[in-house]
């Protein structure tokens, strides 16, 4: 290898990681990977979450989704109503996942950011006016309602406020209410 090529760029992305984790085996390297990992966890950006939210719930498409795989089918009648809850309910599930990782890593201040973005990108996808929320009306709503139930099961009570707050905001804002 001459010498300005680096044998990490080199490697493909398996290699990569089979070298991570060799060198996480290293107390001292792993201590120092955990701070980092730590501090880039600590950064959620509310409205970075909303608008990956709202792009992907965009991407939903009425005729491709919904009407092409409802109706009448090989294996029976599918009604599409049905079908566009699931299909939303389906659009949604990495974002509820990933709340749960917040959960699980016990990053309650995170968690409370991360859902607020959750929030608001259902909300910014229900006044988008996609063609999808004419099959399934309350679906957005009642995953709002359901999200901020969840959370406030374990949540500490500080951060469940910020989350009602910020529920409380859109649902005012959805209904003209200042």
């Amino acid at each position: 290898m001459s010498k300005t090529t680096s044998y990490i760029d080199s490697l493909n992305d398996t290699e990569q990681v089979l070298l991570l984790q060799k060198l996480l085996e290293d107390r001292v390297i792993r201590e120092k990977a955990e701070a980092i990992a730590l501090e880039m966890l600590h950064s959620v950006n509310k409205n970075e979450v909303a608008d990956e939210v709202s792009f992907e719930l965009d991407m939903l498409d009425v005729q491709t989704d919904v009407w092409n795989a409802s109706g009448r089918q090989e294996d029976g009648y599918v009604d599409p109503y049905e079908l566009a809850w699931k299909v939303f309910d389906a659009a949604i599930a990495p974002f509820i996942t990933e709340l749960e990782r917040w959960q699980n890593l016990n990053l309650p201040e995170q968690a409370a950011a991360y859902c607020c973005g959750l929030l608001t990108g259902i909300q910014q996808f229900m006044d988008s006016g996609n063609e999808i929320l004419d099959w399934c009306v309350d679906a957005p709503e009642t995953a709002m309602a359901s999200i901020v139930e969840k959370i406030s099961e374990w949540l500490p009570e500080k951060n469940v406020r910020q989350v009602q707050e910020c529920y409380d905001q859109l649902l005012k804002d959805k209904n003209g209410q200042p």
